[in-house]
């Protein structure tokens, strides 16, 4: 009776002991592992920084702009992208961000005027193949894009517009900056055409 009882104490501790160790060894060695593993991957990274922040790319991208008008009332440009790209850029220690556009479009009202009565707005529209906007210094420039000018009635800005315009053209350079209580808008060599008017 006696055998039998140290005999089965004996299994037990033997069987508690074995399943201790199996399952000690297993953790220690993978917390090791793991450890060392995610030091090397640091000390690799430290070694070779990445030069620059991926690039996100985006689909549909529209942008709205709305500018108080020293006659009153408020100036609404409309900028619309098939596809662009950010891009991430250090520049004296600043970050930069850059947004490369593509089939790019763009509606700017420059004026409301007669706003009690008959409103009607000046527009003017350009179109490009690509385009870039630096979020830094709030500046949109366009290459080889062609300019058209509107008289609208209304005060509302259109999505579309189906009327002829009075005058297009095409300019080498667009550069727009939004920044301040007034955009500036500079077009180089424009090549202007005016639109016969029935």
């Amino acid at each position: 009776m006696l055998s039998r009882a140290l005999a089965f104490s004996l299994m037990v501790f033997t069987l508690l002991i074995g399943g201790g160790l199996l399952f000690y060894f297993p953790i220690t060695s993978l917390e090791k592992y793991d450890f060392k593993q995610a030091k090397e991957k640091a000390v690799l990274v430290t070694k070779n920084p990445p030069k620059s922040a991926p690039k996100q790319n985006r689909w549909g991208v529209t942008k709205d702009l709305f500018i108080s008008q020293e006659e009153g009332g408020r100036l609404h440009h409309h900028i619309e992208s098939q596809n662009s790209s950010l891009e991430f850029t250090k520049e004296e220690g600043k970050l930069v961000v850059i947004e490369h556009l593509g089939s790019l479009e763009c509606l700017i009202q420059d004026r409301i005027l007669g706003q009690k009565e008959a409103p009607f707005q000046q527009i003017r529209s350009f179109k490009a193949v690509h385009g870039s906007y630096n979020y830094s210094s709030h500046e949109l420039i366009a290459h080889h894009a062609l300019l058209s000018f509107f008289k609208l009635p209304g005060i509302e800005l259109p999505r579309h517009i189906t009327s002829k315009p009075y005058l297009t053209g095409v300019a080498k350079d667009i550069s727009l900056t939004v920044m301040g209580k007034s955009p500036q808008f500079e077009a180089t060599h424009f090549e202007a055409h005016f639109q016969e008017q029935r």
